[in-house]
């Protein structure tokens, strides 16, 4: 009997530090170069931290490349309800872009590219795809 109360008791443990998986898909462009993201949000059972993965198509470079970022959803509703997500965009290690976007998992999602040194940006508009779904 005490066997079986320690499995569950380790099975509830586990279940209760469970998250929720979200994919997005978006088309769009960032300046004059049309993209294809696919984002996968992993959102932490209380709903605050979102841990973003992602990749695009890199026209420019020819490969795909990575995409970064993390987001605590409740301290932001307190000190900054509009706060931007920041993504990093990778090519391996090296960094090499900064996204900076609003409304991530709307329709419409808009902000900027920037480069790392920050000398360069463009405008980045991104359409929400049929298909993106929470797991």
């Amino acid at each position: 009997m005490k066997k079986i109360v320690l499995i569950g008791s380790i099975f509830l443990g586990i279940t209760s530090f469970a998250q929720t998986t979200e994919n997005y898909k978006y088309k769009g462009s960032v300046g004059s170069m049309q993209v294809e993201v696919s984002l996968v949000v992993n959102v932490s059972k209380d709903g605050c931290i979102l841990a973003f993965t992602g990749t695009y198509d890199h026209k420019k470079l020819k490969k795909q490349v990575e995409m970064l970022g993390e987001f605590n959803a409740c301290e932001n509703d307190i000190s900054n309800p509009d706060a931007p997500t920041i993504l990093k965009e990778m090519d391996g290690d090296k960094q090499i872009g900064i996204f900076t976007l609003s409304t991530l998992g709307d329709p419409i999602s808009t902000g900027n590219w920037t480069t790392p040194d920050g000398k360069k940006k463009l405008p980045v508009k991104l359409l929400l795809q049929e298909g993106s779904k929470k797991k």
